[in-house]
């Protein structure tokens, strides 16, 4: 990991180290949102034990007046979405979450980009950071790159690339909540169950909110809630008289990302 972390500092990239088979950052990390880590730091932090390893977005990755921006797309998304633009999917990094599903486009974009969300998953910009390979994901499975020759490429702007932000608040889902050293798993599958439940019961629409609020009381990230609501997207799509889209799953979570949490709700324990 160490040498994967070097080789990412050499290419002018913000390295920062995460928990063990976690998305958690490993240490207080909003410093390093303004500085780059020097290798010293790297060894520190790399040289030993199992940690995972992020790329901090924004304008500390990317050469002055640019910022690195990651486009965090869903699986099916990204193949529709790419299909039609290789002169952009074809020739920049991209890589590939551990879940098997997901894709990350790195791009360089002019100017501060703020992360937001769009039609096919997550702009992740200043102030966020990207899961980068070779981490591990929770589930065990290898973050991957699919490609990294060359350079990043530059786009003079996301709203030429047909995401579906155009039209929508520009401004990211607000993390109301501070990230957690950890999140109980045992909790998150429960409340995703019991909103599976809901669901074949009830409104798919009412359930998901339901299911976000939770998440968010329980102090999940957003982006690791993104990640649950589309396990249940996926689960209760075709429930009812008509698909549940993603979009519709993206709202619950904005929405209920824009409300502070609650008191928090409690797994049953075997």
């Amino acid at each position: 990991m160490l040498q994967q972390a070097l080789n990412l500092h050499a290419a002018g990239l913000c390295v920062i180290p995460l928990r063990e088979r976690s998305k958690q950052p490993a240490m207080a990390w909003k410093a390093y949102q303004k500085r780059r880590p020097g290798e010293d730091e790297l060894h520190r932090w790399f040289a030993h034990g199992e940690h995972n390893l992020a790329v901090v977005c924004g304008q500390v990755s990317a050469p002055q007046g640019l910022s690195l921006v990651v486009l965090d797309f869903d699986r099916p998304g990204f193949d529709g979405w790419a299909a039609g633009r290789t002169e952009i999917a074809g020739h920049t990094w991209l890589s590939a979450s551990g879940r098997g599903e997901g894709r990350h486009l790195w791009l360089l974009v002019p100017g501060q980009v703020n992360g937001t969300t769009f039609d096919f998953g997550e702009v992740k910009g200043e102030g966020g950071y990207v899961v980068t390979p070779p981490s591990i994901h929770p589930n065990g499975q290898p973050y991957r790159w699919l490609r990294r020759q060359g350079d990043l490429l530059v786009v003079e702007d996301l709203q030429r690339l047909d995401l579906g932000i155009q039209g929508r608040d520009p401004q990211p889902v607000r993390e109301t909540l501070p990230a957690l050293a950890a999140v109980d798993e045992e909790v998150v599958q429960q409340i995703l169950g019991l909103a599976t439940q809901r669901a074949s019961n009830g409104s798919r629409n009412h359930s998901g909110f339901w299911l976000a609020a939770q998440l968010r009381d329980n102090g999940l990230p957003p982006e690791q809630a993104r990640r649950v609501l589309f396990d249940y997207q996926q689960a209760v799509a075709n429930w009812g008289d008509h698909p549940y889209t993603l979009q519709e799953a993206w709202l619950s979570l904005r929405s209920a990302y824009a409300s502070p949490p609650r008191q928090p709700w409690r797994a049953y324990r075997q």
